[in-house]
């Protein structure tokens, strides 16, 4: 079996294989479903919808890129540590009836992660009794139903499916009219037995300037939070990515490796190092990755060019966390914001890393400590991180 398609260690082949079933599949041609719309508008009222307007087509107002009927289940990335939340949300897409255990399933996660995605997976195989909305874009609504004297009307439609779908709830901080109408149309959805699924980037406890009575509400009922697959599911998902160019596994592995925290991010900084294999007519290296992680996260400075393979033991007297941070001063003096000193950190870690995992030195508890030096300095607290390489020698 070759390495681009052998098991990475420590994952397990059935979740393998969902991965790259989700990121290969694409929707069929015929069976798909129709593209959502809003339900007719009043006359003289394009903003707002008959409040007696059956819910026969979804709201798709999302205000995201892409193509709504391309999130599915089928396409979401399976993680396995999020599979007991992805059981509860086809539970309620599938449900004929409103949903009742639970009533309300709030889902939050750092942005990148699959949340909108998840909402519209549910949308789309639930099908016709589901409103799917965006906060943002219901702030705009609302905003021109008060101008034009109609939300009641906007109000009685928010309520008008048996499932209700609130994308980025954390958006409506600050709107005390808008919080308003949210506390109300969930009120009224689960008083009387109907669903609600709602997406944030924070816990209820985590939202700020929110009225204690909606807050209460999003708290009543189930709470899952969508996390990062490990390093090996990332490694996955980025062999199943289309590339512009063929990238080698050890450069993916560094990627996945170095890209913990958003699926997107993830995709964009495979991509980028992609094209600047393509750019240079060059095989892509680690250290283009690196470039391109650096580029993805707003900071463009030029990563030098690293030895690729083992690397020889410290010189005398220069240990291990010396060469380390040699190299991470060497990065430094390009660096022209905190966050550029940040990622530069991280990159001098990554790197000896990867070295010492083929290199002498690499014993378990010196990769163990620069992980948890790696995994401190991405969470931003470069002091910590630099501290726990003290020890290293």
């Amino acid at each position: 079996m070759s390495a681009q398609s052998a098991p990475y260690p420590g994952l397990q082949e059935g979740v393998r294989l969902k991965l790259i079933e989700a990121l290969r599949r694409r929707p069929a041609a015929e069976g798909a479903p129709a593209p959502c719309h809003p339900p007719a508008p009043n006359e003289g009222n394009p903003a707002v919808p008959a409040a007696d307007t059956p819910p026969a087509r979804r709201l798709e107002a999302t205000g995201r890129t892409g193509t709504p009927q391309t999130m599915r289940f089928e396409t979401w990335v399976p993680f396995e540590i999020n599979a007991a939340l992805l059981e509860v949300a086809q539970r309620i897409a599938s449900a004929n009836e409103a949903p009742r255990t639970p009533d309300l399933l709030y889902v939050y996660s750092p942005p990148g992660l699959g949340k909108t995605h998840l909402l519209h997976a549910i949308a789309n195989q639930r099908g016709r009794d589901v409103l799917l909305i965006n906060v943002v874009q219901l702030a705009s609504a609302l905003a021109r139903a008060n101008r034009m004297g109609t939300v009641p009307h906007l109000r009685d439609w928010l309520t008008s499916a048996r499932l209700l779908l609130l994308d980025d709830i954390q958006t409506c901080e600050d709107d005390s009219r808008l919080q308003k109408m949210l506390q109300t149309a969930v009120a009224r959805m689960l008083d009387s037995g109907r669903g609600v699924v709602v997406s944030a980037d924070a816990p209820p406890r985590g939202l700020r300037r929110i009225r204690s009575k909606l807050l209460a509400r999003l708290g009543s009922g189930a709470t899952g939070e969508l996390a990062m697959g490990s390093s090996s599911e990332r490694l996955e998902v980025l062999r199943a990515v289309h590339l512009p160019v063929p990238v080698d596994d050890d450069v993916l592995r560094a990627i996945a490796e170095s890209v913990g925290d958003s699926i997107r991010r993830l995709k964009a900084v495979a991509l980028r190092t992609a094209r600047l294999a393509k750019q240079r007519g060059e095989p892509a290296t680690v250290a283009m990755a690196d470039e391109a992680l650096l580029a993805e996260s707003g900071c463009p400075i030029t990563v030098l060019p690293r030895p690729s393979g083992a690397v020889a033991a410290p010189p005398p007297g220069r240990g291990l966390t010396q060469v380390l941070l040699d190299r991470f001063h060497e990065l430094e003096r390009q660096a022209r914001c905190e966050a550029e000193v940040a990622l530069a950190l991280q990159i001098a870690i990554n790197e000896r890393i990867r070295e010492l995992r083929y290199g002498p030195g690499g014993e378990p508890e010196v990769l163990e400590g620069l992980r948890a030096a790696l995994s401190l300095s991405r969470s931003g607290d470069a002091t910590a991180a630099l501290e726990a390489l003290g020890p290293l020698g």
